[in-house]
């Protein structure tokens, strides 16, 4: 088990959370454009209730 400081686990968060952010904001613009739900969600692998959340 690897121990890493407070300091590296909160950069390593903020990492994965920008990442979430745009992975979420393409599927909008690509639900925008006309593309089905179910397409993206399957491309993303953004769950239901979070695509719904995109409309």
């Amino acid at each position: 088990m690897q121990t890493i400081s407070l300091e590296q686990y909160v950069a390593e968060i903020d990492k994965e959370e920008a990442w979430m952010e745009g992975k979420f904001e393409v599927a909008r613009k690509i639900l925008d454009e006309g593309f089905p739900a179910e397409v993206i969600r399957k491309c993303t692998g953004i769950d239901e209730n979070s695509m719904l959340s995109l409309r």
